[in-house]
């Protein structure tokens, strides 16, 4: 696939819609693929309106099938690092990268609790997520925006509950982040688990946009 700089919208969204989503998603790990209209949504602004892509180098923490970091690579991210706790879901993640014939994205297991001491700080300019909204396990979504922090990412894009927006706002700021919900959309959980009784249901997110020593 040919990669462009400033990648239209349409391309971007075409381009990921036709990469692979989990085939056994984990309740656990809250395990809801980020749609290709979402992902090209949220990596577009990104590029397009802040300039945090192009260039840049850029981790996808907790990146699942990869969406968001193939989306930034595809936006002309110089390299992407994907971390993923979930090794079944890995060779997915590959799959994709590998589709797209990228040589710019590498993926590593790890855990947002003990990270690989193989991941470098300070190497990141920016950050991506769509991480665990906290169903299973309270504010988990802030350890993934925790550590993009520790990690020196200057920017972060993260999703989040609508519900829990004064407190992920609180968060980011306690770490030296001016915060900014920069677009609320609807998230669609799909039926795709034990559990679920309704066919799909869309749930309030916040696009939050996280600027190390920026004004809120």
């Amino acid at each position: 696939i040919l990669l462009l700089n400033r990648m239209k919208l349409k391309e971007l969204e075409s381009a990921l819609s036709g990469l692979r989503s989990f085939e056994k998603p984990k309740a656990r790990y809250e395990q809801y693929q980020t749609s290709a209209h979402l992902s090209s949504q949220i990596v577009f602004a990104a590029d397009n309106t802040y300039d945090d892509i192009d260039c840049k180098s850029v981790i996808d923490i907790g990146c699942g099938t990869g969406m968001l970091g193939i989306a930034a690579s595809l936006c002309g991210a110089d390299y992407v690092l994907g971390l993923e706790i979930d090794g079944d879901v890995l060779p997915t993640t590959q799959h994709n990268i590998n589709e797209m014939e990228l040589d710019n994205f590498d993926i590593c297991q790890t855990d947002v609790d003990s990270p690989s001491p193989i991941i470098s700080a300070n190497a990141f300019d920016t950050a991506v997520m769509n991480p665990p909204f906290g169903t299973k396990n309270r504010h988990i979504d802030m350890k993934f925006v925790s550590l993009a922090a520790q990690l020196g990412c200057r920017v972060i894009y993260s999703l989040h509950k609508t519900s829990t927006r004064s407190h992920v706002l609180a968060v980011g700021r306690s770490l030296g982040f001016a915060t900014d919900v920069i677009s609320r959309v609807r998230f669609d959980i799909p039926h795709t688990m034990k559990g679920h009784t309704r066919k799909s249901v869309d749930v309030e997110v916040d696009l939050v946009r996280f600027e190390k020593g920026g004004h809120s």
